[in-house]
């Protein structure tokens, strides 16, 4: 299949999932994080589809018509005017202006608000990655930003503390307190609970957790 094709195949039969994040001290829908699924377009790995993208350098291209789904959805399903999490590999993303300019304007589109987009943030583990996306972001300065670790990208204190971003999600529990000991850190702290996990949500919040999900 032509490079141009697949792309296109992939933006029509990407699916995306809304899954609740719950604010455990008010226990209620915080906001919504978007699953990107390109099982259908025969990608069941998403990194390799945004590798490819890359590698063709039109990623930013794509991530931008896959927002503008993305959005179409949320409008369709009613969450329009909830809080969007979007997960987005900062250290993929070369031209951030674009990016940025191009979001602005699908936020006008859909009459979003700006401070319901909350950009996830992998890949945020050192300035070289992230200094010219912040930049292009600050144009769009109601947007929020949350930090995500993983084991490939772990936290950088010193980045979250000079930063200071409204969330950061821990992969861990041992993560969460050890960002709780830390009186320079104010995010709200995320956390995915496994399936097999068996706290409670106060248990949750008495570990410093203060947003949640299930996947």
């Amino acid at each position: 299949m032509a490079v141009n094709n697949l792309f296109k195949t992939l933006l029509e039969k990407a699916k995306f999932k809304f899954i609740p994040v719950y604010d455990l001290k008010e226990n209620t829908i915080y906001g919504y994080k978007i699953i990107k699924d390109f099982d259908a377009g025969g990608y069941s790995n998403k990194e390799e589809v945004y590798d490819l993208a890359f590698d063709e350098g039109i990623l930013e291209f794509f991530l931008v018509k896959l927002q503008e789904k993305v959005y179409q959805a949320a409008e369709e399903l009613g969450y329009k005017n909830c809080k969007l999490f979007h997960t987005l590999r900062v250290n993929y993303i070369d031209d951030a202006q674009y990016f940025s300019s191009a979001t602005e304007k699908l936020i006008s589109t859909f009459s979003l608000k700006k401070e319901n987009i909350i950009f996830e943030l992998k890949g945020a583990c050192d300035w070289k990655n992230l200094d010219k996306f912040l930049e292009a972001v600050d144009e769009n300065d109601d947007c929020l930003i949350m930090f995500k670790e993983s084991a490939e990208f772990p936290l950088n204190t010193n980045m979250i503390r000079y930063l200071d971003p409204a969330f950061i999600e821990a992969m861990s529990l041992e993560s969460v307190k050890k960002l709780k000991a830390d009186k320079e850190v104010e995010s709200k702290i995320i956390y995915k609970i496994s399936p097999d996990e068996k706290h409670s949500k106060k248990e949750l919040l008495k570990m410093g957790v203060d947003l949640a999900y299930t996947l």
